[in-house]
């Protein structure tokens, strides 16, 4: 009898942990949803200007980050929190759900979406400025019936 138990016990404990199985999906919700509560929390309290090292001491660790080049040897990091949980039925991550911080020079220079679609903006036109154009390429009809 206890080895029934044992083993009921086992199969209960491995069809939770299984991704995508409901115990392990509420699970998961729970979890980024509080994650996205803390860190909405810990935003109230950053500043522009703080160096990278407060923020982190603030925030901690981030998710993910990315780095951008933004010429003559200047560079803008963004480090990306969670911010949002998960919805129900949702199985991944989707970027919507992270805020940008971003730093220059080790300083708090912004944050948000905003911000961060500002900036990656302003590097896509400085990447197609640097791209000489020499017009229009010229229309060939027979290169169209081809494809059909």
């Amino acid at each position: 009898m206890n080895m029934t138990r044992c083993f009921e016990f086992f199969i209960l404990i491995l069809l939770s942990s299984c991704a995508g199985s409901p115990a392990w999906q509420s699970l998961q919700i729970s979890s980024t949803r509080s994650e996205a509560s803390k860190n909405n929390k810990k935003m109230l309290s950053l500043k522009i200007g703080q160096s990278k090292s407060e923020v982190l001491s603030i925030m901690g660790n981030p998710a993910k980050t990315e780095s951008y080049d933004l010429g003559g040897g200047e560079v803008i990091e963004f480090y990306f929190y969670r911010t949002q949980g998960w919805s129900t039925h949702q199985t991944y991550d989707v970027d919507f759900q992270f805020t940008p911080v971003a730093f220059h020079n080790d300083k708090l220079v912004g944050w948000g979406r905003n911000y961060y679609d500002k900036v990656t903006r302003q590097q896509l036109e400085l990447k197609v400025g640097e791209i000489e154009f020499k017009g229009i390429p010229d229309f060939n009809e027979e290169d169209v019936k081809k494809a059909f």
